[in-house]
């Protein structure tokens, strides 16, 4: 089994041939094993300085600017997500007092609702989620 940095590839000469990349380096099945185990836990497969492959954090791979700016769309999602799992709130018939039942804290879900806004708008890496409220009904 060989790995070569310039692809980022594994390669076998039963699969190969003679088509395998001149920087490739051995390795044992072992290690291959061991390598898409690592992968499957969410790590990365990249060459390291002498050729041989290893298992890294991608956020590892990342400047710190483009850590924040990752952060900052999941921040941006996520409100987004929670916005749109409380939709039912808008309903008219929700807080009703001629329905029964009612919600009778929508006031608390409207701050909620709108808290949430605010990040889907204008997230932050440090953005900081507000706790959903409980449901009061009649």
């Amino acid at each position: 089994m060989y790995y070569a940095k310039s692809t980022n590839g594994f390669y076998t000469h039963e699969i190969h041939g003679d088509n395998i990349p001149a920087d490739a380096v051995e390795i044992t099945q072992e290690r291959h094993s061991e390598l898409m185990a690592e992968q499957s836990e969410g790590l990365q497969i990249i060459g390291d300085k002498d050729g041989y492959p290893i298992a890294v954090d991608p956020d590892s791979l990342l400047t710190p600017e483009e850590l924040a700016e990752r952060k900052k769309m999941q921040n941006k999602a996520q409100a987004e997500s929670l916005l749109q799992a409380s939709d039912w709130v808008e309903a008219p018939s929700v807080s009703d007092p001629e329905s029964d039942p009612y919600l009778t804290n929508k006031a608390d879900f409207v701050s909620y609702r709108n808290a949430l806004r605010k990040i889907a708008v204008n997230p932050t890496p440090e953005s900081v989620f507000p706790d959903k409220p409980e449901e009061v009904w009649s």
